[in-house]
């Protein structure tokens, strides 16, 4: 399907939606706003309209819709640390800052129902959600798949195709991201904030697979330190950082202390402050052009 007529569908259907529901607020939570979604909010000033920017790592500035700025309200930053804002620079937006967005932990009877759905008795559940621009996708997927004792949980939308019937592997579309980093015992991941947040707040020992050196600094910066409780994999493109990482983070010793250290992290959930906000927000239906913390 041609992006026009992709987008003009798009348009249709969002369209529909607001008509139907007719929300005070509208919230995008993703890396790039389409088209069809951008015309189908930008007839409705009356909306506060919000852009979830979680990571900066997947698009630069340049590729994204410039007027995409405008026509939202304010641009939200969950962030531990950050509280600078570059998108002003091309934008009248206002910006809102807040700390992670961390979704709720589930209780321990729907884990065990979810591992029970998934799980095959005595292996080890290991999430994957890596960035389809990772060049050795399927070396990754190859060596997890050699290992004994283990099943792949992962999206339908994230693995290559040829692996999508193993035995091995099973396609969880039916839960959410943090569902599945719950129910799983490790994981590996590309550099997505979200997902980083998620692992640490759940105690998983995870891998994460770091696709250029400004991924690197970004998670840094974010953090505010080099010595982060998660296998950190440097160069994708070496078969023996892939098998190196892969032996590290199935190391039960090594997972042990990852989950200590996790523990000792302070991750503050920046969902019901961010929450209470928007709510205030519906007393005027408007958002200030400004920054908020």
């Amino acid at each position: 399907m041609i992006p026009r007529t992709w987008n003009r569908k798009i348009e249709q259907i969002v369209s529909g939606i607001l008509d139907t529901f007719d929300p005070r607020t509208m919230i995008f939570d993703g890396d790039y706003p389409f088209r069809g979604i951008l015309n189908a909010i930008s007839l409705r000033p009356e909306m506060n309209r919000f852009w979830v920017r979680e990571s900066r790592l997947n698009f630069k500035i340049s590729s994204l819709p410039i007027d995409g700025f405008d026509i939202f309200d304010a641009i939200i930053h969950p962030s531990l640390s950050r509280r600078d804002d570059p998108d002003t620079i091309i934008g009248e937006s206002g910006t809102v800052f807040c700390n992670p967005i961390i979704g709720g932990v589930d209780s321990k009877q729907s884990i065990a129902e979810i591992r029970e759905k998934v799980a095959l008795e005595g292996k080890q559940l290991i999430f994957v959600q890596v960035s389809n621009n990772i060049q050795n996708k399927n070396e990754i997927y190859e060596r997890l798949l050699a290992q004994s004792q283990v099943q792949i949980l992962c999206f339908s939308t994230s693995v290559p195709k040829q692996y999508k019937h193993n035995s091995k592997v099973t396609i969880t579309d039916y839960l959410s991201t943090h569902e599945t980093i719950q129910a799983s015992d490790v994981c590996v991941i590309s550099p997505d904030f979200f997902n980083i947040y998620s692992v640490f707040s759940l105690g998983k020992p995870a891998l994460c697979i770091v696709e250029s050196k400004p991924h690197l600094d970004s998670i840094y910066r974010e953090f505010g330190t080099q010595t982060l409780p998660i296998v950190l994999l440097e160069d994708e493109n070496d078969g023996n950082y892939i098998e190196d990482g892969i032996e590290r983070l199935l190391n039960h010793e090594l997972q042990q202390q990852l989950i200590e250290r996790m523990e000792e992290m302070e991750l503050a959930d920046g969902t019901p402050e961010l929450c209470n906000y928007i709510n205030t927000l519906h007393k005027t239906n408007q958002v200030l052009k400004g920054s908020s913390d």
